[in-house]
């Protein structure tokens, strides 16, 4: 195994976000990887065992024997084996009698009168207890609503499964210690149905749930619970959807506010999973406009969990920020590509994230150098002299840049920032308070009356011709 593709593999994330993802997520990722990843970064054979592997974990039972027979090359008609045989008819009997039972569940809430009750704005705890008395529910039923929402789940019936959900819901009481399972559920299914505007509104139903929880969880617990909601919020912030296609992503806010804003989540980050920070990072480096704060905040970040965790992302910002290693930066922008393009979250985003890459690295190369040539720009950020020049051009016309070509000899020449006027009165007039107190004691000693003007300063008593006949 070559070099790079050991770094590739160490760099991927699939394997460090798995013990965080549910097993239908985690599917997902492994397809990703063998169908869109090229060069592929792990071998196919290992990825389609893997995927293997996770289908015998769930009861899309007819799926995985049509997988396997694809992997051992077996005819479509092929027949089951007898194992897989009574795992099928297990799984069709469990939704059987879940169905059954369902079904009288959903006689009770088709009567007008609880139809009637469901839409009255009322306390959940209040309802459910309104529904027992009067219209015969019980507490089985909403244990019956549950199970088919995860059966359903389980053999990837999705809609079904956010649908069930929704009822539960609406009947659960808050307290019901079923009810933050249901808010991950109701996640889960409207991820892979791209609802991604209801599965945005439990990410904050879920953040608010686990806030309210924490007077009567234990610190660990809460710490996980978080650390499972940073890694199911990618796929609500990093879709295709959420692509701007003026530049970065339209959630930027919505990831800079959990994980950089929020303490509990950025601790989540700092103690269990500091690879978070390349999604930060490219977050906030690709941003239309780029807050010096949180850059300089995310920096802080990186430098800090340095020895945690690094990758080809959080190590170009390094190079460039903190230890100014031109030439080690623009290795690192060049690996990111690929490790990027790899990434199930972030591939829509490694064209940008290396663009807006050479800018950063251009405009801290202009802050330390007042002349600059166009050949070695060219050279740093890994392009032609001609496409550099072009490049260079463009970013001075859009005002990024205070500065302008030598074409004759090749060179940038860097001209001084205009001051802004506001910070120019402030630094005319930071010290008008001092000086002015100095005028002022220097008048006062002018206008004290003249005392013993014979008096000799005590630097010239001892050169007094009269001192000795004292």
């Amino acid at each position: 195994m070559s070099k790079s593709t050991e770094e590739a593999i160490w760099w991927n994330l699939t394997a460090k976000m798995a013990p965080f993802l549910d097993q239908h997520q985690l599917l997902h990722l492994i397809e990703f990887q063998s169908d869109r990843v090229e060069p592929p970064v792990f071998k196919i054979e290992d990825l389609n065992k893997q995927k293997l592997n996770v289908l015998k974990t769930l009861d899309m039972v007819d799926y995985t024997w049509e997988w396997e027979c694809k992997l051992r090359g077996l005819t479509e008609d092929a027949p089951m084996p007898e194992p897989l045989q009574k795992r099928r008819e297990e799984v069709i009997q469990s939704l059987t009698e879940i169905e059954t039972k369902y079904e009288a569940v959903q006689q009770k809430l088709v009567n007008p009168d609880v139809q009637a009750q469901l839409k009255n704005d009322r306390d959940n705890r209040m309802l459910w207890d309104l529904l027992k008395e009067r219209y015969n529910f019980k507490d089985s039923d909403l244990d019956t609503i549950f199970t088919r929402a995860m059966k359903k789940y389980a053999v990837g019936d999705y809609e079904e499964t956010s649908d069930t959900l929704y009822i539960f819901a609406q009947l659960a009481p808050y307290e019901h210690p079923k009810h933050l399972s249901a808010i991950w559920g109701k996640l889960a299914s409207e991820i892979f149905q791209e609802a991604y505007a209801s599965a945005s509104e439990d990410v904050n139903h879920l953040k608010e749930s686990i806030d309210k929880a924490n007077a009567n969880k234990d610190p660990l617990s809460l710490l996980q619970w978080r650390t499972w909601l940073l890694h199911w919020s990618l796929f609500v912030f990093f879709t295709e959807d959420s692509k701007n296609p003026k530049g970065g992503c339209s959630k930027s806010s919505d990831v800079i506010n959990l994980f950089l804003n929020t303490e509990e989540y950025k601790n989540a980050i700092e103690t269990i999973c500091p690879w978070m920070l390349r999604y930060l990072a490219v977050v906030i480096v690709t941003s239309k406009n780029l807050d010096q704060k949180n850059y300089k905040q995310l920096i802080r970040l990186i430098d800090q969990e340095h020895y945690n965790y690094s990758d080809p992302i959080t190590d170009f910002l390094l190079c460039l920020n903190v230890h100014y290693d031109f030439d080690e930066a623009q290795v690192k922008l060049q690996q990111s590509e690929r490790v990027l393009k790899s990434d199930y979250f972030l591939h829509l985003y490694a064209q940008e994230f290396i663009e807006q890459g050479r800018v950063l690295m251009f405009e801290m190369y202009c802050k330390i150098h007042q002349k600059i040539s166009i050949s070695t720009i060219a050279e740093k950020l890994n392009m032609t002299q001609e496409d550099a020049e072009l490049w260079i051009v463009e970013l001075i016309r859009n005002a990024r840049l205070h500065a302008k070509i030598d074409s004759e000899n090749g060179n940038i020449i860097m001209g001084s920032e205009p001051e802004v006027p506001h910070n120019t009165i402030i630094r005319k007039t930071s010290m008008l308070n001092v000086t002015s107190q100095m005028l002022m004691r220097n008048i006062e000693k002018k206008l004290q009356p003249e005392q013993n003007t014979n008096a000799l300063p005590s630097w010239a008593v001892k050169n007094n011709k009269n001192y000795d006949d004292r």
